[in-house]
């Protein structure tokens, strides 16, 4: 699951399907209007409860704004302030581009995009996040769609299928 924020083209050596993000991305169902999707967004923030570190059902749960605690926006500091259970560190994709791991146990783990300029460098804190990825199907919306969710699950879910976008390695291969 993917979920940005501003432009960013997404290279990875994994072959991803890519079904639901841009549902998940927009945090609606097909035919719900926004003002559903308001009232659903609000009734949805009543029930969570607001602790400085998540508990074990909140760290997991992908909404259209983060993953768990992580929030698209925020900087890579509050990030690591919202989430102290996790280990923050650099990494980078195929193409070099300086990336934060965030780890929460083995197999929980999720990718940020900060907009950094080298891999080499360390974090900068004070970068805002523009993309949350996770491969992790530790990860999953209230619905139950994680990574790894047939297509047909998804489907039930969110409503038909509207677009499948390969990344560059896929449609070289292809």
């Amino acid at each position: 699951m993917i979920l940005t924020s501003g432009p960013r083209l997404m290279r990875s050596s994994y072959v991803v399907l890519l079904v639901a993000i841009a549902v998940l991305a927009c945090g609606q169902r097909p035919n719900q209007t926004s003002a559903e999707g308001a009232a659903n967004e609000l009734r949805d923030n009543r029930n969570v409860t607001k602790s400085p570190v998540p508990t074990d059902p909140d760290m997991h749960v992908v909404s259209k704004s983060g993953m768990g605690s992580i929030r698209l926006q925020m900087t890579l500091d509050e990030a690591r302030r919202a989430l102290t259970v996790a280990k923050f560190e650099r990494t980078s994709d195929g193409d070099g581009a300086a990336l934060v791991e965030v780890t929460l146990a083995p197999d929980e783990s999720m990718i940020l995009w900060a907009d950094e300029d080298d891999s080499g460098d360390p974090i900068d804190w004070s970068k805002r996040i523009k993309t949350i990825e996770t491969f992790s199907q530790a990860f999953h919306t209230v619905e139950g769609v994680h990574p790894g969710s047939r297509v047909t699950d998804v489907e039930m879910v969110f409503g038909k299928t509207r677009e499948i976008e390969k990344s560059e390695i896929d449609r070289v291969s292809t």
